[in-house]
């Protein structure tokens, strides 16, 4: 009951704080997403796109000033041929330092190796402007940029309606609802409009992907996913069968290495578990960029919440699962308990958790090849560069990882206290690992919502309720107890946040926080831009210059706000800081 207890006032204590850090990092920065909204369901269009920005800011304009528009295209294959240019621009940059190289050994060399990869960049840069010569198709996902933030929450508050509402309106019933104002339409057709996300939050070439192909590809990954779970649970049946009838033979002959034996097989066992946990993890990490999410938020969402329930079920239920069918008579709980059985088994996960996945976080093998033998073997300084690139931060692993910590400490920490105080060392070594891993080894995080953050709470709750069933499973005698703990939890589930009143000045996160400032005199603001509507590289330029369909709106006599470029998953780009995440 009182582990229960404390575990909900911390997690209310992880919601205050995130939500507070949020509000006062959102008031200290200025950033795109505090103008614009995102809006979704389009018509399709038979006008040009011209005319089409032209109806979008007219609408948009009842509800405030609009300084841009920017719609999203289909440009995923504009995006692969940019990213093989770019490829490209390092091969020709590493060729022309190997033909000097040569050229100063008093070697000849005619350039064709760089001539060679020029050609194939022109090609590239022909077929890229060849796709924006031709009619653009939107993905019905349009970014509407308001010159002042009050124009943004008069949208939301205008065209973001509720279930009730919808339904009260379809069943022409909305004469019933007190001050009723008809959602406004776009030519007839209802938007689905919500906060949009930054402008480096924004995966440009996704947004043309379906929310169902998204889902079937997710489930992909929860498919492959539940197969290493399987051969997980394959080894540790094979694992604990192979104990049972070596101790029962050494128990048998009075060999008082039985208990030296099961020890020996349990060590085994928990290396086999750590190991398919790293191998598990790349899996998902790997597989969720396949997915195509329209947010780098969604796709860090969907690497959380599939790492961490198969970290759960793989490092935590599945010991117990297996260790329970170890037991011919009496109780499953029985075996849990016994020399290498479901406990011990436990103890050494926690002691590897403790050790090799924070190890791992820091001491990156391939970084290491990267940078102490490939990068001296480089010729040019664009291809050291390259090599010597930090990794991106994949912040849902980082969430994931701490889920697991929990979740072994909340399984077996209620019979087995020792868990909790190597769960907690775990959980300081973690800190430190994040806190040298996001300083030193990766690239700064990119700017993300607070969804992430909302989702580790839930599979925090969610764990505390797994710890509530483990108790009633050790001591179900006491259900009065587990009746009471359970009760707290309901209520934990059912109170809305706004009703305490240390989380009721968050839970609006986007409220005046602007000061009044127009978009337009704001500076160093990045601009929403699709990349097929951005001018194509050049190997003749040094410098990739932006453009934007729609620059010509942003005024105030300031230069427009730099367009982002396209950044995907893994993509090599510096991320700016902004808002909260």
């Amino acid at each position: 009951l009182l582990l229960t207890v404390v575990w909900l006032v911390f997690i209310y204590f992880v919601r205050y704080k995130q939500r507070s850090v949020a509000r006062s990092v959102d008031l200290r920065n200025l950033t795109s997403g505090d103008y614009t909204v995102e809006v979704r369901g389009l018509p399709p269009s038979n006008t040009s796109p011209e005319q089409e920005l032209a109806d979008l800011k007219t609408f948009f304009a009842q509800f405030g000033e609009v300084a841009h528009v920017a719609v999203g295209y289909k440009c995923a294959a504009y995006v692969s041929l940019l990213s093989q240019w770019e490829k490209k621009d390092v091969e020709r940059t590493e060729k022309k330092a190997a033909m000097s190289e040569r050229l100063a050994r008093g070697e000849q060399d005619d350039g064709s190796r760089v001539a060679e990869v020029e050609s194939d960049m022109e090609h590239l840069q022909d077929a890229m402007r060849s796709m924006q010569a031709e009619p653009l198709v939107s993905t019905g996902a349009v970014f509407v940029v308001f010159n002042f933030e009050a124009g943004r929450r008069e949208c939301l508050s205008r065209l973001r309606a509720d279930t009730w509402r919808y339904m009260m309106e379809a069943m022409g019933l909305h004469f019933c609802l007190p001050g009723f104002q008809p959602l406004p339409r776009f030519k007839g057709y209802a938007l689905e409009v919500q906060p949009a996300p930054e402008p480096s939050d924004v995966y440009w070439e996704n947004l043309e992907v379906g929310p169902e192909q998204v889902r079937i590809r997710s489930l992909r990954t929860l498919v492959l996913a539940a197969v290493v779970i399987c051969f997980t649970a394959g080894m540790l049946t094979l694992f604990s069968l192979e104990r049972s009838r070596r101790v029962e033979q050494l128990t048998a002959s009075n060999d008082a290495n039985g208990v030296i034996y099961a020890t020996g097989i349990t060590l085994g066992s928990a290396a086999i578990v750590t190991l398919l946990n790293l191998a598990l993890k790349m899996l998902v990490i790997y597989l969720t960029r396949f997915e195509r999410h329209d947010t780098r938020t969604d796709h860090e969402e969907s690497v959380f919440v599939k790492l961490s329930l198969a970290y759960v079920i793989n490092q935590s239920l599945l010991v117990i699962f297996v260790s329970s069918f170890d037991t011919p008579e009496g109780r499953p709980q029985d075996s849990w308990f016994t020399p290498g059985g479901a406990f011990e088994q436990a103890f050494f996960i926690c002691l590897a958790n403790m050790v090799v996945p924070e190890v791992a976080k820091v001491l990156r093998v391939d970084m290491l090849l990267k940078r102490f033998i490939l990068a001296p073997l480089a010729r040019s300084q664009t291809k050291v560069e390259e090599l010597l690139m930090p990794p991106e931060a994949t912040i849902g692993e980082f969430y994931a990882g701490l889920s697991k910590t929990v979740a072994l400490g909340l399984i077996y920490g209620p019979a087995m206290p020792l868990a909790f105080l190597v769960c907690t060392v775990t959980m300081a070594i973690s800190y430190a690992a994040n806190k040298v891993a996001l300083l030193r080894v990766y690239k700064p995080p990119p700017v993300i919502n607070e969804g992430l953050s909302e989702k580790f709470r839930w599979v925090l709750a969610t764990l505390v309720l797994a710890s509530i069933v483990m108790q009633y499973a050790l001591v179900g005698q006491y259900v009065s107890i587990t009746a009471v703990s359970f009760f707290i939890f309901v209520v934990y589930v059912a109170v809305p946040l706004r009703w305490l009143p240390c989380l009721r000045q968050y839970v609006d996160m986007k409220s005046d926080d602007t000061g009044g400032q127009a978009f337009n005199t704001a500076r160093g603001l990045e601009l929403y831009a699709c990349p097929i509507t951005t001018k194509p590289p050049s190997i003749h330029d040094e410098l990739h210059v932006s453009v934007v369909d729609d620059a010509s709106d942003v005024g105030g006599g300031a230069p427009p706000p730099r367009p982002v470029p396209f950044q995907g998953p893994g993509s090599g780009a510096l991320q700016p800081q902004g808002s909260a995440g």
